[in-house]
């Protein structure tokens, strides 16, 4: 995918506890978005410091952070965050009632882990946008649709 370009920096915070992945997940990123700084976070508290040092652009945050995690951490974040600044949640949970209480909690997108790294690009720009962006894989039953679907 050609990268993006933007007219000042974009400032991502990229919250994953295994480093491997972080990195990966953050060279996806770097490759992909020009120009951006992208810092990390590895665990709840780390990412709440981060948050408290200087607020993102955009936060891309691992439901299953060390610490005090799961929907908590994303609604603690979510009041320390600028109103508008979008959350991309990155999951490996498949079902479509996890995705909607993460949006519910203040999540713009969820986004399976299982995906490509075109899914994540997608997401981002969606979430720049004002939109929500929910992994294509959720919406595939009819009980998915009925949750997550706006009537």
């Amino acid at each position: 995918m050609p990268a993006r370009a933007f007219t000042s920096p974009l400032s991502i915070l990229l919250a994953k506890a295994h480093p491997l992945v972080r990195r990966g997940v953050g060279q996806i990123i770097s490759d992909a978005l020009h120009p951006c700084r992208i810092r990390e976070a590895e665990s709840a508290k780390s990412l709440l410091a981060a948050i408290h040092e200087s607020v993102p652009d955009l936060l891309i945050l691992d439901i299953s952070l060390p610490g005090p995690g799961g929907l908590q951490v994303l609604k603690t974040v979510r009041r320390l965050l600028a109103v508008g600044t979008p959350v991309i949640v990155l999951s490996s949970h498949i079902e479509p009632e996890f995705a909607l209480c993460t949006l519910a909690a203040g999540a713009q997108a969820v986004v399976l882990t299982e995906h490509s790294d075109d899914e994540l690009l997608q997401a981002i720009e969606a979430t720049r946008r004002g939109e929500v962006y929910v992994s294509p894989a959720l919406l595939t039953t009819r009980s998915a649709l009925a949750v997550l679907s706006p009537s």
